[in-house]
């Protein structure tokens, strides 16, 4: 029976999405093999696997936290993570197999890692490279003194590789989570082995009648402006106007108290047809899906967008970007937009237009076929077996 090391971030009180990977990943590897979970803080492992509805013998599995504990090594430790490295390479000493479910660490050893967000890669030169920011010289100056000292000075001291070294190490197996992402880590890291793994959506409406608004667009996420929310309600706005419809848009979604939140709920308070529904969850969330037609995603850098499968499952027609991981989800040209006028244009053709979107619809529902939690399974386990057998 082979050791395998898992490492993950925790479980919080309130469980997002990025969870489901860590723990379907245990579940799975626990029949066959000795499983080390290691967390940077304590967790109710079976709490979590209840609330997933994934099956896991939390009794069978050694959790270990790997995080300091004081206050300023914690903080060190969010910088470069020294520590975290150096519990993992302790661990990874008995392993025969190490899997990270939360982006790059250095295991002392070649490792599989499971790319869930680029935003967690610890490089912000990469971050630079994929939201496109221009520094001024002043700051890719100060970018670049900061990163000689972080990969030829600090890291080598404290004996732990930067991702980039993981990157060009061959012996290591990358597994994106989109071919956006995948294209994206090898135009600035270079090729790396590995293949796309696409994550799990859990979404699955149960095929209740619920009467369909052939008028409405929604959207379900986080209400904060890497979301482009605004740019949601311009397209709106434009197919209005072009179609001479009374559309309606619905936002539903977790509020921060921020001052973008608080501006955006001004906003939305002036336009009649505009409603900010908050937060919903469970068959709420499933008969709030199925009530509209329409669904627009507007992030253009997004990883994936697990939104956009939710929409096609419940049966909506989403419009989305023409790049990002979004794009790929759909493949459809006539539902990828270059910009505001060319989104609200779509979106007023299919509203215009009955057999077009019903034919539209109908893609979406067979597009949603690739994206069951049942096939993505399936897959995740295909490759774990692939690796545990090596």
């Amino acid at each position: 029976m082979k050791n395998v090391l898992v490492y993950y971030r925790g479980f919080n009180n309130i469980l997002g999405g990025s969870e489901y990977l860590p723990l379907a990943i245990v579940a799975h590897l626990q029949k066959t093999c000795k499983v080390t979970l290691a967390l940077c803080w304590k967790s109710d492992l079976k709490r979590a696997s209840t609330i997933y509805g994934i099956g896991i013998d939390d009794k069978k599995v050694c959790v270990k936290v790997v995080r300091p504990k004081g206050r300023l090594l914690r903080y060190l430790d969010s910088i470069i993570p020294f520590y975290r490295a150096w519990q993992l390479k302790k661990l990874s000493a008995s392993a025969d197999l190490c899997i990270s479910t939360i982006g790059i660490m250095d295991f002392g050893k070649p490792a599989h890692s499971f790319i869930s967000s680029m935003t967690d890669m610890g490089d912000n030169a990469l971050l630079d490279f994929v939201f496109h920011r221009v520094r001024s010289p002043a700051g890719r100056l100060k970018q670049r003194m900061r990163t000689f000292l972080a990969e030829k000075i600090l890291r080598p001291m404290l004996g732990i590789r930067s991702t980039r070294k993981i990157f060009a190490d061959k012996r290591e197996r990358i597994y994106p989570n989109s071919k956006f992402v995948a294209r994206t880590l090898r135009s600035f890291y270079g090729d790396f082995p590995g293949r796309v793994v696409y994550p799990v959506c859990t979404f699955s409406p149960k095929g209740k009648n619920i009467a369909r608004d052939p008028l409405k667009v929604v959207f379900i996420g986080r209400i904060d402006a890497r979301k482009r929310l605004d740019d949601i309600i311009d397209i709106v706005a434009g197919a209005r106007a072009l179609s001479g419809k009374p559309l309606t848009l619905f936002f539903a979604g977790c509020i921060e108290p921020t001052a973008y939140a608080e501006r955006l709920k001004t906003r939305i308070a002036s336009l009649e047809w505009c409603t900010l529904a908050g937060s919903v969850f469970g068959t709420e969330k499933e008969n709030f899906l199925m009530s509209g037609t329409y669904a627009i995603h507007a992030n253009r850098d997004e990883d994936f967008g697990i939104s956009v499968t939710e929409y096609i499952k419940a049966g909506c027609i989403p419009i989305v970007p023409n790049e990002g991981g979004a794009h790929e989800i759909l493949d459809m040209p006539e539902l990828s937009f270059g910009n505001i006028a060319d989104a609200a244009g779509k979106l007023s053709r299919l509203v215009a237009d009955g057999r077009l979107r019903n034919e539209t619809q109908l893609k979406c529902t067979k597009r949603a076929s690739m994206f069951t939690k049942e096939s993505t399974l399936r897959e995740l386990h295909s490759l774990l077996d692939e690796i545990a057998n090596v």
